[in-house]
């Protein structure tokens, strides 16, 4: 990793190498430089899962891989992160800065199509904001840091400020049980989504029950927490940004932003494979506020930072999941 000090803050430096250097071919498991895949994808690839206008749609992403780098040195700061990155574990957002990597076009499967389903829905933004990037800049021990998000949609009424976000998902969340004991009252069991061969003992009456003789409590779904997270983050960025915010609301469509203290809340929706799933979240600027200062005290760290995935699945497809293991 190379890196530049700055005060007492380490600046980590992109590798000139960095990125995905190449596609893992889905037939022979060999490397396949990106244009040479496409080109074979458009002359049948026999075997191969994928076709032609896929995998332009992966190579043709105009966000390139060091885009928060980029956008940074724009705006005259030293180093960029975006919110969707924050969420990121530390260890592999340094690792990627260093590092190239290889993958499969089917790896990108889920990518492309909720990229696909953000572009229909950011076409409607009502009386909001669609696909607005916000920005703000602060100093942290020398280094000036620029943080940026877009959020899908913002929105402004008496309420306050609500920020929606559109999640693609093959599992959406899904409603969650509680089970109590008939005799003495205290859960016995909780958080189950899966009510299959449940057995329900009572260690306080130390008795087993029949699912006929418990109580059921039925808890409605939840957003994940990372999703969570990232609305309060976006609010952040447009608590730091509302008056921007409102001037474009005032211009584009009149509505004026009431000149009080402001409030924020959001929205995740679901797209699921049957339905779409609205789930109202609350928003903790203090939580957002302690996640930015920890994930930027370690990435501008000298050593790389710890495994700190959000998500318990971002590890099994990480794309420097090598270089982190031969790093550890």
């Amino acid at each position: 990793m190379t890196t530049k000090t700055k005060s007492k803050a380490v600046v980590p430096i992109i590798a000139k190498d960095a990125g995905m250097r190449a596609f893992n071919c889905e037939v022979t498991g060999e490397e396949v430089a990106p244009a040479d895949c496409l080109a074979c994808a458009a002359n049948g690839a026999p075997g191969c899962p994928t076709t032609a206008a896929f995998i332009h749609a992966i190579i043709s992403d105009p966000r390139p891989h060091d885009f928060s780098q980029r956008l940074a040195k724009a705006h005259g700061a030293d180093f960029g992160i975006a919110v969707t990155e924050l969420l990121y574990c530390p260890r592999k957002f340094r690792l990627k800065m260093a590092h190239s990597w290889t993958e499969k076009p089917s790896d990108y499967y889920a990518r492309v199509l909720g990229t696909a389903f953000h572009a229909i829905l950011e076409k409607y933004e009502g009386q909001g904001i669609a696909e607005e990037r916000i920005i703000t800049t602060f100093d942290y021990r020398g280094v000036k840091v620029l943080f940026s998000g877009k959020p899908d949609l913002v929105t402004y009424s008496g309420a306050g400020w609500l920020i929606t976000d559109y999640k693609r998902t093959g599992w959406p969340p899904r409603n969650s049980y509680s089970y109590t004991c008939p005799k003495c009252y205290e859960i016995i069991l909780s958080g189950i989504t899966d009510r299959r061969k449940l057995k329900f003992y009572c260690e306080d009456c130390d008795e087993a029950f029949r699912r006929s003789q418990v109580h059921q409590i039925v808890h409605l779904p939840e957003a994940r927490s990372s999703h969570a997270m990232q609305i309060s983050l976006l609010a952040l960025l447009l608590n730091k940004n509302e008056e921007q915010y409102a001037s474009i609301l005032e211009e584009k469509h009149g509505v004026i932003v009431a000149d009080a203290p402001p409030s924020f809340s959001g929205k995740v929706v679901y797209l699921g494979p049957q339905k779409i799933l609205p789930i109202p979240v609350g928003v903790d600027l203090e939580a957002a506020r302690a996640l930015l200062r920890a994930r930027i005290d370690v990435l501008l760290r000298p050593e790389l930072p710890p495994k700190e995935p959000l998500e318990g699945w971002e590890c099994k497809y990480c794309p420097v999941a090598a270089q982190c293991d031969a790093a550890a």
